[in-house]
């Protein structure tokens, strides 16, 4: 298999619009190495495109209903690419494939380089190293016409199905934060459709930045000032259609908005 060759074609997947049952027998990745190394030659070509370097990172399947929907063992990541990176409000197209499905999650930014040297990290070790919390909604979607058909690797060369981040307003002051204890409410066209917290993330999204430390320590890279690392999504993942809109509430933390254009 050609990382690059896998690459191009789900480049030009997204380029034309076009629907894709599953990748090639000769283009799927056998692992993940080889599912990053697609990642990032896809993610070169987008950028190329004019749709901005990468501005950070998502981490997908820190929820275990998203991990049983995907058939996952454990999480992955994708990058979130600048041109790609929304503020709250903003009405998006409808995707080439399917709805537009969207994720409540906690991000954090990134405030100092967080080097092997430093790790392995966990919940406690990882708070000195970031800046603001960030109310967010991940995009997902992408070219797949089932992603839960394809095989984790595949979703990983597929930029882990990002396809775009949503930020609410920063918060400095969060360290004391009991994020547990706060609901995240999902409201759609104005009807509530899904709750839960930030223990739906890997029991904590501090784990979930610890975890993508560690592993980005493991393939020789690391997390680096101004990155925005978001951690997954606190509810069961909520789909939109052309036309609709969602709210979702984080508390004291407020809301973040988006729209589906009709």
């Amino acid at each position: 298999m050609s990382v690059r060759a896998t690459a191009e074609f789900l480049h030009a997947a997204l380029r034309d619009r076009r629907p894709v049952d599953r990748l090639p027998e000769e283009l799927t990745p056998g692992d993940l190495d080889a599912a990053y190394g697609a990642q990032a030659a896809l993610v070169e070509l987008l950028e190329a495109d004019g749709v901005g370097a990468p501005a950070g990172y998502k981490v997908g399947c820190t929820n275990r209903t998203a991990m049983e929907l995907l058939g996952a063992e454990h999480p992955f990541y994708g990058r979130v690419l600048r041109g790609s990176v929304l503020e709250s409000g903003a009405t998006v197209p409808p995707p080439a494939v399917g709805s537009l499905a969207i994720e409540p999650e906690y991000a954090y930014v990134v405030a100092d380089v967080m080097p092997e040297s430093e790790g392995p990290f966990d919940a406690e070790s990882v708070v000195p190293y970031l800046g603001a919390i960030v109310p967010s909604i991940e995009l997902i979607g992408g070219s797949f016409t089932d992603i839960t058909a394809v095989g984790m690797p595949s979703l990983v060369a597929h930029n882990a199905l990002n396809l775009g981040w949503v930020a609410g307003t920063r918060r400095e002051d969060w360290t004391d934060l009991d994020l547990g204890g706060i609901e995240v409410t999902v409201v759609v066209d104005g009807e509530q459709t899904a709750t839960g917290t930030a223990e739906n993330v890997l029991g904590h999204p501090l784990n979930v930045v610890a975890w993508l430390a560690n592993e980005l320590n493991a393939r020789a890279t690391r997390l680096e000032p101004g990155d925005i690392v978001s951690t997954g999504t606190c509810t069961a993942v909520e789909r939109l259609e052309p036309g609709s809109s969602a709210r979702c509430r984080f508390g004291p933390l407020g809301d973040v908005l988006v729209a589906v254009a009709g």
